[in-house]
């Protein structure tokens, strides 16, 4: 039986730390901001304004995903005023992370497939790379693990065939994203591979959210291979380094590590905090997971009331994010996107058969010339063995005329 060992005074002294750390870190977040926004009131409606907008969306994203959504959208409608394809590729991919991060998927998929026909459209692997990469984990979060692995691999052969690996916040976000899905479909050993290397990718960059959320999938993995001490640390370190939204996740992880581990005062208590946290980051998804714990644990202290209330807050949040009109929404966008690539397919397979006659039309000219070469070098030597018997011909007449034969 795995226990948690301390004593009042270092609960509170990483409680006091905890709050220090976040407070100080809430001001250079907001100073980042303020500087962000008045450098877009200062810019012009240019391509400068475009990147302004959405370098707000992307901090906005994991602390505020409306905030995001309206960011990204006003980065995405000016770019299209400038016919800024890059701009607007970026910025749909932003849009759609924003929406997949405030739980509405059918959004956040025709979105992000749009954001990945610019890519092609305008051959930008870096926006094609990143689609990928959002459309995978947007599927994974939707229990689609298969099709999400799909697109994550075609993201990372993609980066390999370029060599796109400079941004390397991306390349770890994809190797996490796998892993994630590995640990999903209860591959430990592929979802620890892909985490740790996430984790080395990670090292050169700076510590924020990226590290967080790697960690609390480390511990998940931990979690599930038995190993609690460590589950637990990573945990604690992605509650003391992470963003609200990380927070929460984590302190989720926590609760649901210590339910497990038959806590339920220590479960209860990490439970409310994530409920508080993922709501402040209007993170939908979360949320519901937090609000089915709670409703577990209070059924289990017989609190009826409060048993009830998160039982309310589950359904609602279900219905928001899995209801009948989402699903539907998400099986017409499935059927537009099969369409889409049967005429990929089609387009591709209409373009091998041009091919095909092209080339059998350049053989049969190729056929056909050398077999004129070869006709008329026959001639020409069949001319010239004539001319050789005439001259041979007339040279037999003349030395007859010129040595008759005797006569007897």
């Amino acid at each position: 039986m795995f226990f948690l060992q301390t004593d009042t005074m270092k609960k509170l002294i990483f409680l006091c730390t905890f709050l220090v750390l976040l407070f100080f870190k809430g001001v250079a977040q907001n100073n980042f901001i303020d500087s962000l926004k008045h450098q877009l009131d200062i810019s012009p409606a240019d391509t400068n304004k475009v990147k302004s907008l959405i370098n707000l969306a992307w901090t906005y994203t994991f602390i505020n995903p409306d905030s995001a959504i309206s960011f990204a959208k006003e980065a995405r409608d000016l770019a299209r005023e400038l016919n800024y394809s890059k701009g607007e590729g970026v910025a749909l991919n932003a849009l759609g992370e924003a929406s997949h991060t405030a739980g509405d998927f059918p959004q956040a998929l025709e979105v992000l497939f749009n954001a990945l026909r610019i890519g092609r459209a305008t051959k930008d692997q870096e926006i094609e790379s990143n689609s990928l990469d959002f459309i995978g984990i947007a599927y994974v979060d939707l229990g689609e693990y298969r099709q999400g692995l799909n697109y994550l691999y075609q993201a990372k052969e993609m980066n390999e065939k370029f060599s796109l690996s400079s941004n390397k916040q991306m390349e770890s976000f994809r190797f996490s994203n796998i892993g994630y899905a590995y640990e999903k479909l209860g591959n430990p050993d592929s979802a620890l591979f892909f985490q740790q290397q996430a984790q080395i990718l990670s090292k050169n960059i700076s510590i924020g959210p990226l590290t967080a959320l790697i960690l609390t999938r480390l511990g998940v993995i931990q979690a599930d291979l038995g190993n609690h001490t460590q589950a637990l640390n990573h945990y604690m370190d992605a509650i003391y380094i992470g963003d609200i939204l990380n927070v929460g996740i984590a302190q989720y992880r926590l609760a649901e590590l210590f339910y497990t581990l038959h806590q339920p005062d220590s479960s209860l208590h990490y439970a409310r905090l994530a409920f508080i946290n993922n709501q402040r980051a209007m993170e939908k998804q979360w949320m519901l997971e937090t609000s089915n714990l709670l409703v577990k644990l209070y059924k289990a202290k017989s609190n009826i009331d409060s048993s009830y209330h998160y039982q309310e807050v589950s359904i609602v949040l279900n219905d928001s994010l899995f209801g009948p009109r989402k699903f539907h929404s998400l099986q017409l966008l499935a059927i537009r996107e099969q369409q889409r690539q049967q005429e990929i397919l089609q387009e591709q397979q209409r373009y091998k058969n041009k091919i095909k006659t092209y080339l059998m039309l350049a053989a049969l000219v190729v056929f056909l010339l050398l077999a004129f070469i070869f006709w008329r070098n026959n001639r020409n030597k069949q001319r010239a063995n004539t001319l050789l018997q005439q001259q041979k011909q007339k040279l037999e007449g003349t030395l007859q005329e010129l040595n008759p034969p005797s006569a007897n």
